[in-house]
């Protein structure tokens, strides 16, 4: 089946309205030929005539006066799907939890204002499977936390993210000064695949037993919960507690010489084309008072 072009229809509408070649002529900028040849294929077209040529003057046919207001509205539609996207751009991005929850807010507020007619499109999964979303093109970059190693993807150190140990404050560990201490501690964990579980289980390598997982949770409200009601000790990035450590709902376990820290990176996919939009979102990502955190203020 042939399918009619835009340009056909735009001259259809154009001759139906003026009923005149020379005044549709003008109108378009096209020859009386042209236009006559254009509704000639769009009539072979849609097996139909769609003028009365029986005299000398142009007029619609009964089919061609029950199509136009039909070809004007699609029309229509169509110049406003191109005023609306022409202009308009997307970004798709993704974050690990921690990231997307409690670092990259501010981030893309600042985007956004400065991107009006950009939609802004966020994936926030474990860093696993952020990992796996770049991989299989679903988005187009993302900030993760923890290990990556698909050799079909370029990793950019971003910036480091200090972790926290966390207790209830009548958690009896939670004046424990000495890591080792912890040992029989009851633990409240994000699930494997997370850069922070990575992070606490390097933390924890040469412990002479693992330490004792008490729950495994997809998100860190519920950790946090979990740790507020006496489930145990977790292990949680500074930038996702803060708000509860202030209002004392939390504590920080005061560890001395322990420093645990993970790696937040910039993934993509290796060779690959970088639209204007994502290298515009990458450079303010890059930008020294974002890189180091300075100018986040939920971090």
């Amino acid at each position: 089946m042939r399918i009619f072009t835009f340009r056909q229809l735009k001259i259809f509408a154009t001759v139906g309205d003026q009923e005149n070649l020379t005044a549709a002529g003008r109108i378009l900028g096209l020859s009386a030929a042209t236009l006559s040849d254009a509704i000639r294929d769009l009539e072979g077209t849609l097996g139909k005539e769609l003028f009365d040529r029986s005299s000398r003057r142009l007029r619609l046919s009964s089919e061609g006066r029950a199509m136009l207001p039909d070809a004007k509205k699609l029309l229509r539609d169509a110049e406003a799907l191109a005023l609306r996207h022409g202009s308009r751009s997307v970004l798709y991005i993704g974050a690990s939890v921690t990231v997307g929850n409690y670092i990259l807010p501010p981030l893309l507020s600042e985007f956004a204002l400065s991107n009006p007619q950009t939609e802004i499109i966020v994936q926030i999964r474990n860093t696993e499977d952020i990992v796996n979303l770049v991989a299989e093109h679903e988005i187009e970059a993302a900030i993760v936390e923890g290990r990556v190693s698909d050799a079909g993807l370029d990793t950019l150190i971003w910036r480091r993210d200090p972790l926290v140990i966390i207790a209830a404050p009548d958690n009896p560990l939670a004046a424990a000064t000495d890591l080792v201490e912890l040992m029989s501690a009851s633990w409240v964990l994000r699930e494997h695949g997370s850069g922070t579980r990575q992070a606490f289980e390097a933390a924890v390598a040469d412990w002479p037993a693992p330490p004792h997982v008490r729950m495994t949770v997809g998100g860190n409200e519920l950790l946090k919960t979990a740790v507020m009601r006496g489930v145990g000790l977790s292990c949680i990035a500074a930038s996702a507690v803060a708000a509860e450590v202030r209002r004392g709902e939390l504590v920080i376990v005061p560890l001395k010489g322990v420093s645990i820290e993970r790696t937040l990176s910039i993934v993509r996919r290796a060779n690959s084309r970088t639209r204007p939009i994502l290298q515009e979102f990458l450079d303010l990502c890059l930008k020294p008072d974002v890189a180091d955190g300075t100018n986040m203020r939920s971090a």
